[in-house]
């Protein structure tokens, strides 16, 4: 005799969906993906029919069609009308050495800095570019072109005080080059630079409402960043309905810019004397600080100071220098990009700039005279 047992809902079969996780289009789209990039679907021959697929990948048709669409948005299918979708030909990553010539000796910090933003480009853009440091004596008059440069598929400068624009010229007829911090006059190149001119201004007017009136500038002016940061000072001196001290832009190097300003500050009358300098980089504001304290003259009581680059934060606290800061890494960051970009459609693109705002970081170097106001 046959009993008939009645079947609950514990004992009935649950239904195929609920025994696994239907795939979505994302999910099919992946796994066709690794099988281009493996090289699996070679891009000769069109990839298996939307029945085969379907019945691997166990989807809807809709669903696969998802996933084609995305992959054919993406690039890595091709179709014509009435054929199976071919995978395109993939791409060997770009390879070769890029150059980096920093012909500024003294700031090791900052081209580390230069060095590690375009590093970070180099890996995202997914290349097999490597960087390397360019011997900057080959940059100069009378000096071959080494075989190594001559290997490099691009070149980034900085900072470039060069003189010999033939020599230039001449590499990039071979190579992509990019000019970091300043340009050089007759030579076009994409070009990464700072807001000198607003940083000087910002830096002035920092000076200015920490109480300081009489403000001196100090910097070589035969150096194009300076001249844009001492323009800055002028204009927002003017701005503020106040005069510049004057004397204090010797066209000499920074090693011996200290004495110099010392004996030019000790020739004027007390009254007359700047309470502040804005000096054209960290190196000159550090370099002046030791003369002044022999001197007996206590910064910021007596001479507030700032000055531009901030490339060792450290030592800058140390010292308590205030700073504008430059935003090195971006700057490497951006000139490898606009590298990668030539190399990828040379000549097709007129020279682009791209110009980086600095940041003020105050520290004690730059606070109020002690004749200020309360």
């Amino acid at each position: 005799m046959c009993t008939k047992t009645k079947v609950g809902t514990l004992g009935r079969r649950a239904p195929r969906a609920f025994l696994f996780m239907a795939k979505s289009f994302n999910d099919v789209a992946a796994e066709i993906r690794a099988r281009i990039e493996s090289g699996l679907y070679a891009s000769d021959r069109p990839i298996p029919s939307e029945r085969v697929l379907g019945e691997e990948f166990d989807v809807h048709r809709a669903t696969l069609r998802r996933a084609l669409a995305k992959l054919e948005n993406e690039g890595l299918l091709r179709r014509s009308p009435g054929e199976r979708p071919y995978p395109s030909p993939m791409r060997r990553p770009a390879e070769g050495s890029i150059g980096l010539c920093a012909t500024d000796r003294d700031d090791p910090f900052a081209r580390s800095l230069l060095a590690t933003g375009i590093v970070q480009a180099l890996r995202e853009s997914g290349s097999n570019f490597r960087l390397t440091w360019a011997d900057d004596r080959a940059f100069r008059p009378a000096h071959p072109l080494t075989p190594e440069i001559q290997s490099f598929v691009g070149l980034v400068l900085w900072p470039p005080f060069l003189t010999d624009v033939e020599r230039l010229r001449e590499i990039r007829k071979r190579m992509p080059t990019v000019l970091v911090d300043a340009p050089v006059g007759g030579f076009e190149s994409d070009f990464v630079g700072f807001q000198d001119e607003k940083a000087g201004y910002e830096a002035t007017q920092h000076l200015i409402e920490a109480g300081h009136r009489r403000i001196g500038f100090i910097g070589m002016m035969q150096v194009v960043t300076t001249r844009y940061r001492f323009n800055g000072f002028l204009r927002c001196l003017n701005d503020a309905g106040l005069e510049q001290v004057k004397g204090y832009e010797p066209l000499i190097y920074v090693d011996r810019l200290p004495a110099t300003v010392i004996d030019a500050y000790f020739e004027r009358s007390l009254s007359d004397r700047p309470t502040a300098f804005v000096c054209e980089n960290d190196e000159a504001a550090a370099r002046l600080m030791p003369y002044l304290s022999e001197r007996g003259l206590r910064v910021p009581d007596d001479v507030a100071l700032i000055g531009f680059g901030g490339a060792q934060p450290v030592l800058l606290s140390a010292m308590g220098l205030t700073t504008m800061e430059q935003p090195y890494i971006q700057a490497g960051y951006e000139a490898a990009r606009l590298l990668l970009r030539r190399l990828e459609a040379p000549g097709q693109e007129p020279d682009r700039e791209v110009l980086l705002p600095m940041s003020l970081k105050a520290r004690s170097s730059s606070g109020a005279p002690k004749d200020a106001l309360v």
